[in-house]
């Protein structure tokens, strides 16, 4: 099993995904230590749409749906 397929590869939605949360951190006054974890959870949620969709696309495989989880 590579990783390497679950990351995603539109650069399009990583653009978006950035730009939208450095405007956040500038119109909420400040970047501190608790806005990292935030980050993370987004760029996690974003990348779980590769898993998801190679999970409906193989329902029946449960690598997908664990990285999915995960």
């Amino acid at each position: 099993m590579k990783l390497s397929q679950y990351i995603l590869k539109e650069y399009g939605a990583w653009s978006v995904m950035i730009i939208s949360y450095i405007a956040g951190i500038f119109v909420s006054g400040g970047m501190g230590i608790k806005s990292l974890p935030t980050l993370l959870a987004v760029s996690l949620f974003v990348n779980s749409k590769q898993a998801f969709t190679r999970w409906i696309y193989q329902p029946y495989s449960g690598k997908p749906l664990i990285i999915l989880l995960l």
